[in-house]
């Protein structure tokens, strides 16, 4: 539910309802774009005037604030200040902490709070459930994680050890993209990676948010089930605002699809799905 946002309020701390508003339209903001960056800085043009941008406001509690804004007003402001879109399909990344000090800092707290406020869906993995070791993750056997991300429901899996550097204790961190393969950097916090990780995610999957229409080729249609299959598939997208279909020629199946972000961004969120697939030509292949 990306456009409704909990603010949790500490009875200790005295603030106004103003702040609390200014804290979910930051929220809201870093869920829609992905970035923590001067883009979230507008903040204020939305909180200043929220009564343009919601539906729904008040406390549902003595410790929470609830917010629930309208999706096509807040796009119009996305669209009007030149900010990219993240769209509502989002990748479930998996975190492996192998060292015990990481969980000392609180990690499963901080997978809650990151998985809210940004609407990516991090999820703790116990590495002996897949029979990973600290010395696959030492000596870098990417294959080893990578045939893990095809076997599960992870799109990314991300490690992290307590390093000793000569600037003292630091967090190092891999990304197991199952295109791209590892990247590796270093952090002070686990809230510093997790800023780190979810830029990375953001430059993938946010998009201007612009309607165009792409053509495409999907093969290995050999049925009406599977052509409910990928037609359903593609009208589901939440970049998809309409799927035609063209033409057909035995197996292949041509659409016309309108939807945000362009080729790129369509490539990009069907893999985290792995229905359809590039076959690394000029078309798609319906996985069966």
């Amino acid at each position: 539910m990306l456009y409704e946002v909990t603010v949790r309020i500490d009875p200790e701390i005295q603030s106004s309802e103003s702040e609390y508003i200014t804290d979910a339209v930051n929220i809201l903001l870093l869920r829609l774009t992905g970035r923590e960056d001067a883009a979230l800085m507008l903040s204020s043009e939305i909180a200043n005037n929220i009564d343009n941008y919601i539906l729904q406001r008040g406390f549902i509690s003595t410790n929470e604030y609830y917010l629930f804004f309208i999706e096509n007003q807040v796009r119009s402001f996305l669209k009007e200040n030149g900010l990219f879109y993240w769209p509502k399909d989002r990748p479930v990344v998996g975190i492996i902490a192998f060292n015990a000090a990481v969980f000392n800092e609180g990690i499963t707290n901080v997978l809650f709070r990151e998985t809210e406020n940004r609407g990516i869906f991090y999820e703790p993995i116990d590495a002996s459930d897949y029979s990973l070791t600290f010395e696959d993750y030492l000596f870098g056997n990417t294959g080893k994680f990578l045939s893990v991300l095809k076997d599960s429901h992870y799109n990314y899996m991300v490690l992290i050890n307590l390093t000793d550097t000569p600037f003292g204790p630091q967090l190092s961190w891999d990304i197991i993209d199952p295109t791209q393969g590892q990247s590796t950097f270093m952090s002070q916090s686990l809230h510093d990676g997790f800023v780190i990780i979810s830029d990375y995610l953001a430059s993938k999957y946010s998009v201007i948010d612009n309607e165009l229409s792409i053509d495409i080729v999907i093969q290995q249609i050999d049925s009406a089930e599977d052509f409910i299959k990928a037609r359903d598939y593609l009208t589901a997208l939440n970049i998809v605002n309409r799927v035609l279909l063209n033409q057909i020629q035995q197996d292949k199946f041509y659409f016309t699809v309108d939807l945000i972000g362009g080729l790129e961004a369509f490539e990009g969120v069907i893999a985290l799905d792995q229905i359809i697939y590039s076959d690394g030509n000029s078309g798609f292949v319906l996985e069966n």
